[in-house]
């Protein structure tokens, strides 16, 4: 699996605990800790999957974002069929990020252009060892350029992950940029 697919995975993991973290939230059982009491009516259910689906926000298509939420939700209702009495939350947690991990193995997913990926991008490129032949003064400049050179590449996202030629013309044409 190529740095990319990893860093895809994390993302989806990430968001996928923060939404548990929510849900769990509403069904602890406060008498006895942080256990988590739920069965699987209609209402929890559909609570459970528009949480998910909510959860992982503006990072995704809205298609990727209910398959996402579909299959975890369905493989939470086969491993747990009678829901969770007494469930420790750190567990849920942990079941529903290799869950996310395993329903995102096969899928090819479309990032929407949002913040959150633009940060991740910029933040992506300053951990890389190009980026340090760049002038301290032109790095925040080398960072939008960067961006900026992706979104024109693909206006519409990015499909699973970004290929080593996009990202070697967007470094290219962003180091010409900043020789003029």
């Amino acid at each position: 699996m190529n740095n990319t697919n990893k860093y895809i995975l994390i993302i989806v993991c990430c968001l996928l605990v923060s939404v548990i973290a929510k849900i769990g939230e509403k069904f602890l059982n406060r008498d006895s800790g942080d256990k988590i009491t739920m069965s699987w009516t209609p209402e929890s259910t559909k609570e459970m999957h528009t949480s998910m689906y909510n959860g992982l926000g503006d990072v995704f298509t809205d298609s990727d974002r209910r398959k996402i939420a579909d299959c975890v939700l369905e493989k939470l209702k086969n491993k747990y069929p009678n829901g969770f009495d007494g469930f420790n939350k750190d567990s849920l947690e942990k079941q529903t990020e290799l869950l996310g991990e395993d329903c995102t193995k096969g899928m090819t997913l479309h990032f929407k252009w949002s913040q959150k990926l633009i940060n991740k991008l910029k933040e992506k490129a300053t951990k890389a060892s190009w980026f340090k032949s760049i002038k301290k003064e032109n790095k925040d400049n080398f960072c939008n350029c960067y961006v900026d050179y992706l979104k024109e590449m693909h206006p519409n996202g990015i499909v699973k992950s970004l290929s080593q030629s996009d990202i070697d013309s967007a470094i290219t044409y962003c180091k010409n940029e900043f020789k003029k």
